[in-house]
């Protein structure tokens, strides 16, 4: 299984039907030193970046490996995947922007 923390929207529940035929169950979390930016990718998507004593707000979720083969896929170029520590102290992977 894979912790995954979304900002955006993954946490739709259309959007999870549609990547994973199913809804997520998740708990919120929080991501220190980050900020969060609205139409940023394609003018249309969030995506964050590293910002001092700023903090996003999101869900964690708890995918399998196919499951975030297809997050991955969904997200494509505009974004990468790198592991961060959330403020619970839980590592999760995020998605960047690119």
């Amino acid at each position: 299984m894979h912790l995954v923390f979304s900002y955006g929207t993954l946490q739709q529940t259309t959007i999870q039907l549609d990547l994973y035929g199913t809804t997520l169950e998740g708990i919120t979390d929080q991501l220190k030193d980050y900020e969060l930016l609205n139409h940023v990718v394609y003018g249309k998507y969030p995506a964050v970046r590293k910002a001092l004593n700023q903090v996003v707000k999101g869900t964690v979720f708890n995918l399998t490996t196919q499951q975030l083969q297809i997050t991955d896929q969904y997200e494509g170029e505009a974004y990468k995947r790198i592991m961060l520590q959330l403020n619970s102290g839980i590592k999760a992977w995020v998605y960047i922007e690119n």
